[in-house]
């Protein structure tokens, strides 16, 4: 699919505010690691909001979310960040690799599906968009990814 083009009043640095509301290991506590599961205490609690920077920037004619930084502004926030490989030519892939407990881990996003939309009566102020991604992480780079 084709990058989100938010509206032009996006382009800029913005602060953004997320809440950590679920801890879920589908493959096991094991895998998700030690800082993963102390995540779960801080839930409902001040701990569990982090506040981090992000930027949209104009590409070719639209204003695009700026992926590399978001994403470093926000796993900088929680530490572990090693780097962070993202172009926009190709907004449908980024890779992170992340130290977890020790270990290197690459995980790489790629986008499936999106949507955007603007509700009637609020195209000065009110813009939404979702995107569906798969995530496949691997550990260190020489592991095959599970």
């Amino acid at each position: 699919p084709s990058d989100v083009f938010y509206p032009d009043w996006f382009a800029g640095a913005w602060r953004a505010t997320s809440e950590l509301v679920a801890v879920e290991a589908p493959q096991g506590d094991a895998i998700a690691g030690q800082r993963a599961l102390k995540l779960r205490g801080t839930l409902g609690t001040s701990a569990a909001i982090e506040k981090y920077a992000q930027r949209y920037i104009n590409y070719r004619g639209h204003v695009i979310a700026d992926r590399a930084y978001n994403v470093r502004s926000l796993v900088r926030s929680s530490g572990g960040l090693e780097s962070v490989d993202w172009d926009p030519s190709n907004p449908n892939s980024l890779t992170v690799t992340l130290k977890r407990d020790g270990t290197s881990v690459r995980t790489q996003l790629k986008i499936t599906k999106r949507a955007t939309g603007i509700p009637q009566g609020r195209e000065g102020d009110l813009f939404n968009a979702s995107e569906f991604y798969q995530e496949v992480v691997g550990g260190d780079y020489g592991s095959a990814p599970r």
